[in-house]
């Protein structure tokens, strides 16, 4: 009745019905006579539903355990179009093949076949599709894989490469008619040179980020410009304009992952949108590069993922190993915005800290929108002074307590030190080492002068946020000598600075933003493995992977075997109205 009940469902395409009567009839009749027809109707229920995980793992039961059924040949064929939903299109073609030499049904070695032709054609990249013939070892297949890759090699214009794989494969003795075929190509492109390397850029040309998506592309476009004029083979871009927004990134990247000519991919700018296209172009193993992304954990979409710029934690982690091992400093308390950006820079911060025999005293948070830091920094304060005469007392313990026990150490301690009224801040506070301020840059002007109506002498640290040399300067009395981390520093008497603004300026007519040289710095390091012979999106992917230093005018781009995140960072100091390098 169940199983009646489910087929009913099925053919009238009632799919969740269906779902429900087989799933039943499976978990109450294990033993039943018709227990592989409902693993099998139960897989193609899940296909139908577009459950592709789920429609693999019953076809798997049913191919595994039941290997004599009479339904193997529909659970293969289930599970390869499964396959191909979840875009695992290796898989798919590996259960289509061996349907095709397996099944005694027409109708499904036909559709097998013309489900093999139609991945091969519109979903491999040309990677896949060279990883299958060195694998393969069906005649068939090998014939449609290689005329496909010979198809992608000639609109990619990798004409070299084309060459070396016909005469590889005619040196083993292809049927005649394909033979022939490569032969006639091999002569067509006699004495021709490889055509313009493609690269991909998605960017932010309007929406929220455009401003910075504007002067990336600008940056990219100057280096191409500049490469073009000295070097063959030249190198052309195919941009796409994500609009600001995730499903845009999306469908660029599935455009630009689905061209075989396309080498590498620069961009997204913003961090989700970046998650969003890597995980298409990972999918079709096309190198993804992001100049901007922060958000720890993209690389680990997959290995064709990479960062150009530094993650947070990093930032921070580096800001704290400069504090302890370079300036010596031992104490430290942080103040940072309660929201992802604050928790993940005060934290590693923090952690690094006490990692390299550092001790915090105190972790204060601030919401969105305050102006008032009396109650952080009063605090602050308090805890320094406390430390002062509680030295083994650790800040775990301390930040166990309520506000009323702290003011109750405090009071016994600096009696003197009335909480009454403002006097108490004529004593100043420099039993802290150094505050570290991971905050936005609207937040320095709030900040900077609470620090010392409050009379907190430290040494202060920031984020990446405090290079504003404007907002610095505005309050140059309350933080001069602060010190913060930065990926990026043009400096103005670098020649190869001075060279890049000029040419910049002459181009656009305005002076660079640090964003446009993001996008030349990455697009200069892309153009290096050009000019070294690297064309594919394969071989560049062999380059990056292997590890390289490109020493750009705003930073290093750093990638090794064991992180494809940028480690590199400056450590900056503004005095006296100077922004200035400290350390890289």
């Amino acid at each position: 009745m169940l199983f009646d009940t489910g087929l009913t469902a099925y053919r009238s395409k009632l799919y969740p019905k269906s779902i429900k009567s087989f799933e039943t009839m499976i978990a109450n009749f294990p033993e039943g006579d018709l227990y592989t027809a409902g693993l099998l109707m139960l897989s193609k229920s899940y296909e139908k539903m577009r459950y592709f995980k789920k429609s693999i793992i019953v076809a798997d039961e049913l191919v595994t355990s039941y290997p004599g059924s009479n339904y193997i040949d529909d659970a293969l064929y289930t599970r390869a179009r499964s396959y191909y939903g979840n875009d695992d299109y290796t898989s798919a073609i590996k259960d289509l093949t061996l349907l095709k030499t397996t099944s005694k049904e027409k109708h499904l070695q036909s559709r097998s076949d013309s489900l093999v032709r139609k991945i091969i054609q519109n979903n491999l990249s040309s990677i896949q599709i060279r990883d299958m013939i060195a694998e393969g070892d069906d005649q068939e297949l090998l014939s449609v894989l290689n005329s496909q890759y010979v198809t992608t090699l000639m609109a990619q214009k990798r004409y070299v490469l084309l060459q070396k794989f016909i005469e590889s494969t005619l040196q083993k003795d292809p049927p005649l008619s394909a033979n022939k075929a490569f032969r006639d190509i091999l002569k067509q492109i006699n004495n021709k040179t490889d055509g313009p390397v493609r690269f991909g850029l998605i960017t932010s040309l309007t929406g929220s980020n455009g401003e910075t998506g504007r002067s990336i592309k600008s940056g990219v476009e100057l280096a191409v410009s500049q490469y073009n004029r000295l070097y063959t083979p030249s190198i052309e871009l195919v941009i796409y304009d994500d609009q600001s927004d995730i499903i845009q990134a999306i469908h660029a990247a599935k455009e630009l992952s689905a061209d075989d000519g396309i080498s590498a991919i620069i961009g997204p700018v913003e961090s989700s949108a970046m998650a969003a296209a890597a995980v298409v172009a990972d999918q079709y193993h096309i190198p993804i590069i992001s100049p901007t992304a922060t958000k720890s954990g993209l690389t680990q979409i997959g290995p064709y993922v990479y960062q150009a710029n530094v993650n947070i934690e990093s930032r921070s982690e580096a800001m704290a190993h400069y504090a302890v091992d370079v300036l010596g400093l031992r104490t430290f308390a942080t103040l940072s915005p309660s929201d992802l950006y604050g928790d993940i820079a005060s934290t590693a911060f923090a952690q690094s800290v006490e990692k390299l025999g550092g001790r915090m005293i105190v972790i204060e948070k601030f919401y969105d929108n305050t102006t008032d830091f009396k109650g952080q920094l009063t605090h602050l304060r308090k805890m320094g002074f406390i430390d002062r005469a509680l030295r083994q007392t650790s800040f775990r313990f301390f930040s166990k307590l309520t506000t009323q026990q702290i003011d109750s150490i405090y009071a016994q301690h600096y009696p003197i030190d009335s909480t009454s009224n403002e006097g108490e801040y004529s004593v100043p506070m420099e039993f802290i080492d150094a505050l570290f301020l991971p905050v936005y840059t609207d937040d320095i002007k709030y900040i900077a002068p609470q620090l010392a109506f409050y009379n907190i002498k430290t040494q202060l640290l920031g984020g990446d946020n405090w290079y504003d040399q404007t907002e610095l300067r505005l309050h140059l009395n309350y933080i001069n000598g602060v010190m913060f981390v930065s990926e990026s520093f043009l400096d103005p008497i670098n020649p190869e600075v001075k060279a890049f603004n000029e040419a910049f300026r002459k181009t656009y007519g305005v002076l660079p933003s640090r964003e446009a040289a993001y996008g030349f710095d990455l697009m200069n390091m892309l153009s290096s493995l050009v000019h070294s012979g690297y064309y594919t999106s394969e071989e560049i992917q062999v380059e990056l992977n292997k590890g390289l230093i490109w020493r750009g005018i705003h930073n290093r781009i750093i990638f090794t075997n064991e992180s494809r995140v940028n480690s590199s960072v400056h450590i900056l100091q503004f005095s006296n109205g100077q922004i200035k390098k400290a350390s890289q």
